[in-house]
This record gives structure tokens, sequence and C-alpha cells, in this order.
């Protein structure tokens, strides 16, 4: 075997071994309101799409940014520690191409390791017209719509979903992880590329 053979062998190994895991929960509240987790179907996709989960169909304003439930909780797995040495696993969410040409995009957000979903309250409900009743009340809202994205319409017309429509993707990447970091002036910063000293714009438009 050649040293390419050997090290596509390798690689496939620690593919095999680090594959990542993941966890995903849907609420049963949304289960029954459009909420679903689907990974892509084809072989050469990536990203896998988000639904919105409500009680009713939800209209965003030209130039507005709302909150949008999906009723998902997601645990992004762990790699081993001296594997997190190098790189680690995160979620990526970003538009529909879809829905990125017609003005509504969600906001970037990173869900990593870190991420902890909202919590189901713990206990009874507590008595009617009371602050505990109310926290209560909140707390399990928040655990029953899980992840929200942010999603903005910026268009000049309205957008309208309705439950069970799609809203964003989400792509899972691995970020490589600086094991230092050095402060240094501006002086020092190696400008020896083929751009050089040029700023944005200098290679042309």
């Amino acid at each position: 075997m050649n040293p390419f053979g050997y090290f596509v062998a390798i690689w496939a190994f620690f593919k095999w071994l680090f594959k990542p895991k993941l966890k995903v929960h849907l609420t049963k509240w949304a289960q029954k309101r459009g909420g679903k987790f689907t990974l892509p179907k084809k072989h050469g996709d990536v990203g896998f799409d988000l639904y919105f989960a409500g009680d009713k169909a939800l209209t965003i304003q030209p130039g507005e940014c709302v909150p949008v439930p999906t009723g998902l909780h997601i645990d992004i797995p762990t790699v081993p520690k001296f594997v997190q040495f190098f790189f680690r696993v995160y979620l990526l969410i970003i538009a529909r191409t879809s829905l990125g040409m017609i003005g509504i995009k969600p906001g970037a957000r990173v869900v990593d390791s870190g991420y902890r979903p909202p919590l189901m309250p713990s206990g009874p409900r507590p008595v009617e017209s009371t602050p505990q009743q109310k926290e209560y009340d909140e707390q399990m809202q928040d655990y029953r719509e899980g992840l929200k994205l942010q999603i903005e319409n910026v268009s000049n017309e309205p957008k309208t979903f309705k439950p069970g429509d799609r809203v964003a993707q989400g792509v899972f990447h691995v970020a490589w992880r600086p094991s230092e970091v050095q402060m240094v002036g501006i002086e020092e910063i190696n400008q020896n590329t083929e751009r050089g000293s040029g700023r944005f714009g200098s290679t042309g438009r």
C-alpha cells in the first residue's frame, strides 16, 4: 500500500471512531404543532431543515426580527478530550437558499457542546394567579418551544409562516482550536503573502 493509501485508511478509521452521535429531542408540544427533525436525504447534502412549531401562523413584517420556536433540544456530541485539542464540532444555523432570495434570513447562531437547552420545570404546577405559577408557565413554555431562531424579514413585504414550514437550515462544522494565542503589535503581523499589505478590494471587484 502506498503512503496515500495508509493516509486514507487512518482517516477512515478516525472518521468511524469519532463520528458525532447527535442526540435530538422534539417536544410533544412541538410534534403537534408542525415541529419535526429530518437529516439530509440526498447523499451530497450537508444541511438539514429546521421547522417552525407554533399554535398558529406567524407573520413577520418588513424590517422585523422575531424569535421562531422549533421545539428542538439538540445535544451536540463532545469528542474525546485529546481530540478536542485539535478541533470541536458545532452546529451553524444559516438561511435556506429559497428563503434568503426573498429576504428571510435567520440570525447566524452557533450551537456547540456548551449549549444547554431550556429545562422542564420540576414539581407540580403552583396555585393559579401567583408569581410562582407565572414563572412555572414561562419556564414550561421555554421548554416546549426549545431552540429558537431569530428570523429577520429584510424584504419590503410581510412573510407568513404556517406551523410546519421550513424557516432555516443547520450545517455541522468542525472548528479548529488554536493551542495558543499570542498578542502582538500590528507591525508584527505577517504581510509576506500574495496580497501583501493590500486591503479589502485590492485584488479587484
